[in-house]
């Protein structure tokens, strides 16, 4: 099979997924795709690549519905740019014999994470800083995937 054939499909997968449950799509897209042999950094870049225009337009329309709380963005804005950018750095900057590891376990993490919140289970007993929220989302969102 082709490797655009190979993309194709999982893309097509994941976003059903991502459509039933409202997240996962960055999760299940790179466990797919490394599993197939793609390099961590590739498998990032192609799921990121890929929601550029869904998360545009999904912005967008926030937007344009004023369903955007500014302070709160601004808050989660500044620290996420420059922890993403840390993140995809990191992630281009290790051997893939370390990263791969790391990240794996990473998305077993969050899979358990996103089972458990499907059964009805929470984890909001402690509430961190805004931005430490922010910076943590896109630093392992840029090496793992969507959290």
């Amino acid at each position: 099979m082709s490797d655009i054939a190979t993309f194709a499909i999982i893309g097509f997968i994941t976003q059903i997924i991502d459509g039933a449950l409202g997240m996962a799509f960055g999760i299940m897209a790179s466990s797919s795709l490394m599993a197939f042999g793609v390099p961590p950094a590739f498998a990032s870049a192609a799921i990121h690549l890929a929601e550029v225009v869904t998360t545009g337009i999904s912005g967008a329309s926030h937007i344009w519905q004023r369903n955007v709380d500014r302070q709160l963005f601004l808050k989660l804005v500044v620290a996420g740019v420059i922890a993403g950018a840390i993140g995809a750095y990191v992630l281009t900057g290790l051997p893939e014999e370390f990263i791969k590891p790391v990240v794996t376990v990473y998305l077993i993490g969050m899979t358990v994470l996103i089972f458990a919140r499907v059964m009805g289970r929470s984890f909001t007993r402690w509430q961190p800083p805004i931005p430490a929220v922010g910076a943590g989302g896109a630093f392992l969102d840029a090496i793992g995937g969507r959290p």
